[in-house]
């Protein structure tokens, strides 16, 4: 139809090839804790036991990820755990793919450790305000964690790669002061403020033991130099 000019979503694709008459997906920080982490995997692997479940590699989202999930999916699968990127779950109804979502998040779940709220004393940057999740650049694990890589697509879509240590010219709508605390920049959209409290709850939750597996700069450059995000960002 040449009178419409609106795309489909980037995800469409596996949501018409998975034969099922529902399917949902989530970005849940109870997913996404083991999703980014080569122990956290193996954990969840363990949890999800009895479950029809397959764990599918990281891949762009769109196509290639549509690619590497038919590739392992069955007629019985009906939860799709993708490797830092988040959650599917699928069936007959919407009453049991709840069912399924709710499976997965109670097993999954994993209760956040006590973190300091406390905002830093100085007044943020002109432009800038302090972010709640001021504890990120307090605690020395979860600081270097957020400066050294990106952990799953949205990140990289709505705060850029990774959390950026000083101002430049891309504007990146967070930064961290080590020591001090998170700036966001004042006119910070809805999306971007989730973003932050998302890297927050989901470092926040990976215990000490597991390690976290950034998806990389080409899978950071591929995201950022997308025909289809920038489409969807000029929304």
């Amino acid at each position: 139809d040449a009178s419409v000019s609106l795309r489909p979503s980037i995800e469409s694709t596996f949501q018409a090839a998975l034969d099922h008459a529902v399917v949902a997906q989530t970005h849940s920080v109870a997913t996404l804790v083991p999703a980014i982490s080569p122990e956290g995997r193996i954990a969840a692997q363990e949890k999800l036991a009895g479950l029809p479940f397959v764990i599918v590699p990281y891949a762009k989202p769109g196509l290639p990820l549509t690619q590497e999930i038919l590739a392992r999916v069955t007629p019985s699968t009906r939860i799709v755990i993708l490797q830092n990127h988040g959650l599917i779950c699928c069936g007959a109804s919407v009453e049991e793919v709840a069912d399924h979502l709710a499976e997965v998040e109670r097993r999954l779940s994993m209760g956040a450790r006590h973190v300091s709220d406390h905002a830093p004393s100085a007044p943020p940057a002109a432009g800038f305000d302090w972010a709640n999740e001021t504890w990120l650049a307090n605690d020395t694990r979860a600081s270097t964690l957020a400066i050294s890589g990106s952990y799953y697509p949205d990140h990289v879509v709505f705060l850029g790669p990774a959390l950026p240590k000083a101002d430049h010219i891309g504007t990146p709508p967070a930064i961290l002061c080590s020591g001090e605390g998170v700036l966001l920049r004042s006119q910070a959209t809805s999306s971007q403020k989730a973003m932050l409290k998302c890297l927050s709850d989901v470092l926040s939750r990976l215990p000490e033991e597991w390690s976290a597996e950034a998806i990389g700069d080409a899978a950071e450059a591929e995201l950022l130099n997308w025909d289809a995000e920038k489409y969807r960002q000029a929304l």
